[in-house]
């Protein structure tokens, strides 16, 4: 198969909306020749990222329908499962950083 090294992809992507303490909405779209083939790849994606591991789910919908404005279907987002995402504290990060 194809590694990405020999697509040398660039991608793209967008902050579009933030609050700058809580969450982070990203979008991303970007086309992609494929070798020795009359066609293109084309990637849409869209992730909503937060500093914790669940957001009110008044913040997710306020989110949902900023996207649906431009035609984002919202109802494509699913959740991540967080079980086993626990993390050291930044401390211990910041320890091993200095290694």
């Amino acid at each position: 198969g194809l590694g990405v090294d020999q697509w040398n992809i660039a991608l793209r992507y967008q902050v579009v909306m933030t609050d700058f303490d809580n969450y982070l909405v990203v979008y991303s779209c970007n086309t992609f020749p494929i070798p020795d083939a009359p066609v293109q790849l084309k990637t849409e994606l869209g992730y909503i990222q937060s500093r914790t591991s669940t957001l009110p789910e008044d913040t997710i919908r306020m989110i949902k329908d900023y996207l649906e404005k431009f035609n984002v279907d919202s109802g494509k987002f699913v959740p991540t499962k967080q079980e086993g995402c626990d993390r050291p504290p930044i401390k211990a990060y910041h320890q091993f950083s200095q290694q």
